[in-house]
């Protein structure tokens, strides 16, 4: 990918070509990227693949118009016609007054640095070896499992960004991941099911051995399920499904879905949106973690905020294009949350009781650890979904379920949440299980 001083030196001739050719301001970008990966069917080496990819992106502003392109060469005669590219193609847009790069009263005078690249590099065996890892503990756990495949990969990559109005910046960040999906069989019946994680250092993988084990178990005891009778009951949502329904919240929350009325959460800025003990922060400044950044798209420096406190939604999100046309139509002056380009790295904060303790308190109630096709009307967060999982009858798991499903509307949903303990950033547990009290089931 280069070096970094080098890098940047391009980058600066770049902009100051296109000033040069007439933009007013201008935003230089390079993207590099290197990935390793592997797969394993039954133990023996299905794939193994490398990609390098790089490019370079302007965005050019003269006066209210603007237009973007980018190329995959560094050939100086290429540079030239991409630049000339860009200002012929702004010239030829409509106005667009909220287009503008940040004023540099908005820049930070310096940034977090954090750790997010694993300087250790993993050879092709040794994900082969992740990945067989995983394998082979998802064929050998259980007597049920009668096939699994196992995959392990490794990627590297940066972004370097330098901006006329005084921003530059890197980001670099690794990524290491492993998973095992297995196929469990009785009676003519199959289920499968997996385990999967994925960290910025390889030495933070969970054991790939455990992790087969895991999807093994999973997959086996999903055998044998049942229909259950349409009902009101207690329902427990896995960690891997509350993650998908609080993902949806999120979504909600940026301010070009409120303005463009496609947001279920339009018009509930201050007001009760989950139930008091929720709380959701934004948080992406930890060590570490696979969604932390230093900066935004803009150059806007990364901060730690509440987005839901005790409940109650406290803002929406915003990059500072969203804030300025917001304002605009809203009659508002919201101010950039730091979120062009980037996503929230979000958690829920963990409540009292462990996942096993909340299931020891249902009687009857269903723990469902698939949502299959789950449709959010963005509109009014009415959803339906088939749900599978397991049934809890007198505090214990009792057996599975499939041919369920679940509908209603997602705030209701929200408004019963109660959160698990289970929250751990680095392991990815960003998202507790979580209880509601009552909810229908189909």
């Amino acid at each position: 990918m280069g070096q970094t001083s080098d890098i940047f030196n391009r980058l600066d001739d770049i902009q100051k070509k296109a000033q040069k050719k007439g933009a007013d301001h201008v935003r230089v970008s390079y993207s590099g990227s290197e990935a390793l990966s592997v797969s394993v069917d039954n133990g023996e080496i299905e794939r193994a693949s490398r990609t390098d990819n790089s490019s370079y992106g302007v965005t050019v502003y003269i006066g209210d118009k603007t237009a973007s392109v980018s190329i995959n060469s560094s050939r100086p005669d290429v540079i030239d016609s991409f630049v000339d590219k860009a200002i012929f193609n702004a010239k030829m847009q409509p106005d667009d007054p909220y287009a503008a790069l940040v004023d540099a009263s908005e820049l930070a005078d310096e940034y977090a640095t954090l750790d997010l690249c694993d300087p250790s590099v993993p050879s092709v065996d040794e994900l082969v070896a992740r990945a067989k890892t995983a394998c082979d503990a998802a064929l050998n756990t259980n007597k049920l499992i009668v096939s699994a495949t196992g995959a392990a990969s490794w990627s590297k990559s940066a972004r370097y960004i330098v901006a006329s109005n005084g921003f530059s910046g890197v980001n670099e960040r690794s990524g290491s991941s492993v998973q095992a999906v297995p196929l469990a069989h009785k009676n003519g019946e199959q289920q499968t099911d997996y385990d999967f994680d994925s960290q910025v250092y390889g030495a933070d993988l969970k054991d790939p051995a455990v992790l087969g084990a895991i999807a093994a178990e999973r997959a086996a005891k999903s055998l044998g399920a049942q229909k259950i009778k349409a009902q009101t009951a207690p329902i427990i949502f896995d960690q891997r499904v509350s993650s998908s329904l609080i993902d949806a919240f999120i979504g909600a929350m940026y301010g070009s879905a409120v303005l463009q009325k496609e947001s279920f959460l339009r018009g509930k800025l201050d007001q009760q949106v989950f139930a008091p003990s929720i709380s959701i922060i934004d948080d992406p400044l930890l060590d570490r973690c696979l969604s932390s950044y230093a900066f935004d798209g803009d150059g806007i420096a990364a901060e730690k905020r509440i987005l839901v406190d005790k409940g109650v939604l406290q803002t929406w999100l915003f990059g500072s294009y969203g804030a300025r046309k917001f304002n605009a139509a809203e009659g508002t002056s919201f101010k950039s949350t730091g979120h062009a380009g980037v996503e929230p790295s979000y958690y829920v904060e963990p409540g009292a009781l462990s996942p096993s303790e909340m299931i020891a308190e249902v009687q009857d109630g269903f723990y469902i650890n698939s949502l299959m096709n789950l449709k959010i009307n963005q509109f009014d967060g009415s959803f339906s979904s088939p749900a599978s999982g397991f049934w809890i009858k007198d505090g214990k798991i009792s057996h599975a379920v499939d041919g369920a499903s679940i509908g209603g509307n997602i705030l209701d949903l929200f408004s019963q949440m109660e959160a698990a303990s289970d929250v751990n950033r680095l392991q990815h547990q960003e998202v507790p299980t979580m209880r509601v009290a009552q909810f229908k089931i189909g």
